[in-house]
């Protein structure tokens, strides 16, 4: 016989922790009951009801004492790349979707698993398609996602066998659950001799897990709300944008909550800081989990994960490094009332993990108590200084787009390296080095967006305008904190002008730590950066570098490729060693001289140039040469009259 919720709960529970137990959970009984009384499928309503009450009172079953890691958060949240950075350690065994949805008893599955097998021809990786196509979905995905973990058919048929004589019935509560998707992927853990391992746990029901796992560590990854609906409106997912919302929500409540309570076992990470700062983010993680921090996971686009041959939805972008190519886009994107929505339905929850999307630059300059403050004075005195050396004017300009402005897409640096195909189309990226002029870079960005035209403004950190060099850090000044504010509100892209090799032989600071730093500095204000322009320090033609030799990835053999460099400043050497850091570790996704271009035009040293069929050494979006038309401007407003 068949009993209500409440019933149970009374029949199991007595004295006063029953008691306790009873106030825990009065609500979800109650709600249970309601259900029970008008749905025709109560036996998995009353497992999880039982479920819950038992862990209030802490009699959940454990279902193993193995230390794990589970990385949670909603669909679209960056869930399956951290799952496959961290399947990449040496030491750590994380499958993905392993969780399954309700399944059937295990002697079943292991009949259906024979029945996958004799459809897909004894072939493990196509099994749980075969099934699928044969009608049984959600039996199915289950085998799918067991192959996509790197569990071999053998393995998961021992795991069911052991099962079958622990589950006779079906696996529904979240900790039977649990017990399948635990007992499947420890049988890869014990044959690779992994230390840790797990898989995504798409629920945000924390400390029920922590009940049947007690030894667990709890990852959770939260994305911006609006890039998570238009991620869910891009992939046809049927939710609602109130109901992204309101899931969201939970699973920033619940692991804010959670992490508060048990900061040992559990962590929240933002998919932003994970992109635009994998080694900091990451090395955070592993400061929490008991195994340490491998370089190779940083590599885990080209690792031996089993992700990558499991024909996973996301394998094409699991092969690619880590990209800020999705970051930001639901506020480009999305209409104007769909993010008014967002924003209300999310904003509290938004605050606490700082995704604020109204005025950053304005509240941080507001609070810039110590910046940099550059008189009006000092601005005349710059003004001045370059006013002999304007060429040309607001017509030259209109006239050097003139060409371009009825065939040619006309698209900031950043948006073009995203594209994925350019085909036939022919666009036009264009580029303002500020240098040293801020004023008149304004002035065309204004030009440009009263036109609807959006540029790449490359922001010089040793510019006057910038701030000082203080102790390796920088006090910015309030020019910067305006120029940025305005170029961002006009719809422009920032980027940072590159000058840190020469700063570094010059004033002996750390590139590295400089260079976080101010990407830090510029994500506070809601600006990202994604991209890098080298500047051509006279420095560097001394001693015959680039600046963007800093980075391995466009460190070639042209100069001479990695090597050392070093300068004498006053009575001390200062020594580089060049080529070896990644860009992709600090969420950098260009170097502007990366970009193949048809045409491009410059005004470099004052004196206006075509150049024809200039160097890349990345294709980015452009398959064959031969197809379509990609061409640069590049400005310096130093040269210009607005």
């Amino acid at each position: 016989m068949l009993y209500p919720p409440a019933v149970l709960i009374h029949s199991c529970f007595s004295g006063y922790s029953g008691q306790i137990a009873l106030q825990q959970c009065g609500r979800v009984y109650s709600r249970a009951n309601e259900k029970f009384m008008s749905s025709e499928s109560s036996p998995s309503i009353i497992g999880r009801a039982s479920e819950r009450l038992r862990t209030a009172s802490g009699r959940n079953e454990i279902i193993t004492p193995d230390p794990m890691v589970l990385v949670g958060g909603m669909s679209r949240s960056g869930t399956t790349l951290l799952a496959t950075v961290l399947d990449s350690h040496p030491e750590i065994a994380c499958g993905a979707e392993l969780l399954p949805a309700e399944l059937p008893p295990p002697a079943e599955l292991l009949c259906l698993l024979d029945r996958a097998m004799e459809l897909a021809e004894g072939e493990f990786a196509n099994a749980g398609r075969a099934l699928r196509q044969d009608g049984d979905r959600p039996t199915g995905l289950f085998f799918t996602r067991c192959h996509r973990a790197g569990v071999a058919e053998g393995e998961v048929r021992d795991a069911l066998r052991e099962l079958a004589a622990e589950m006779p019935g079906a696996a529904m509560t979240l900790g039977e659950r649990l017990k399948v998707a635990c007992r499947i992927v420890r049988k890869r853990a014990l044959r690779e001799g992994a230390a840790l391992y797990g898989f995504k746990y798409a629920s945000a029901s924390l400390g029920v897990a922590l009940a049947y796992l007690p030894d667990a560590y709890f990852v959770g990854i939260i994305r911006d709300p609006l890039d998570v609906v238009l991620s869910h409106q891009k992939r046809g997912f049927e939710k609602t944008v109130a109901e992204v919302c309101a899931s969201w929500n939970a699973y920033a409540r619940k692991y804010r909550t959670f992490c508060e309570e048990r900061p040992e076992r559990a962590m929240t990470i933002r998919y932003e800081d994970l992109v635009r700062a994998p080694r900091r983010t990451l090395g955070q993680v592993f400061e929490m989990l008991p195994v340490s921090l491998h370089q190779r996971i940083f590599a885990f686009y080209e690792s031996d994960s089993p992700i990558h041959a499991g024909a996973h939805p996301n394998a094409e972008r699991l092969r690619m490094n880590f990209s800020t190519s999705g970051v930001g886009r639901g506020r480009e994107v999305l209409p104007v009332d769909i993010a008014q929505e967002i924003d209300a339905a999310c904003r509290v929850e938004m605050r606490h993990l700082g995704y604020d999307h109204r005025g950053w630059v304005k509240r941080v300059r507001a609070q810039s108590e110590d910046r940099v403050r550059i008189s009006k004075a000092e601005r005349f005195i710059q003004r001045q200084k370059f006013a002999s050396k304007r060429k040309f004017s607001a017509a030259d300009y209109e006239a050097l787009l003139a060409p371009y402005m009825e065939t040619h897409e006309i698209m900031p640096i950043g948006e073009y390296v995203r594209e994925a195909e350019v085909g036939d189309r022919k666009i036009l990226m264009i580029r303002h080095d500020v240098d040293h002029d801020p004023e008149t870079a304004v002035k065309i960005a204004e030009w440009e967006a009263a036109r609807g035209l959006r540029a790449t403004y490359c922001l010089l950190h040793t510019s006057w305008y910038y701030g000082r060099l203080e102790d390796g850090r920088y006090r910015h000044s309030d020019l910067l904190l305006e120029t940025v504010e305005r170029l961002c509100e006009l719809g422009h892209e920032i980027n940072f002008h590159n000058n840190l090799v020469a700063l570094t032989l010059r004033e002996g600071i750390d590139p590295v730590a400089l260079l976080e730093r101010e990407l830090a500095f510029f994500h506070r204000l809601g600006v990202p950066i994604s991209g890098t322009s080298t500047h051509g320090d006279a420095l560097c033609r001394e001693l015959g570098f680039r600046n963007w030799e800093l980075f391995q990835e466009c460190c070639d053999g042209r100069f001479g490729g990695p090597r050392t460099v070093s300068y004498r400043s006053g009575q001390a050497e200062v020594q580089l060693r060049l080529g070896e850091i990644s860009m992709f570790d600090y969420g950098l996704e260009y170097e502007a001289y990366d970009i193949a271009k048809d045409y491009y035009h410059t005004e470099s040293g004052g004196i206006m140039r075509l150049r024809e069929s200039t160097f890349g050494r990345r294709p980015f979006g452009r398959a064959s040469q031969d197809k379509g038309s990609v061409c640069g401007v590049l400005t310096h407003p130093i040269w210009w009259e607005f």
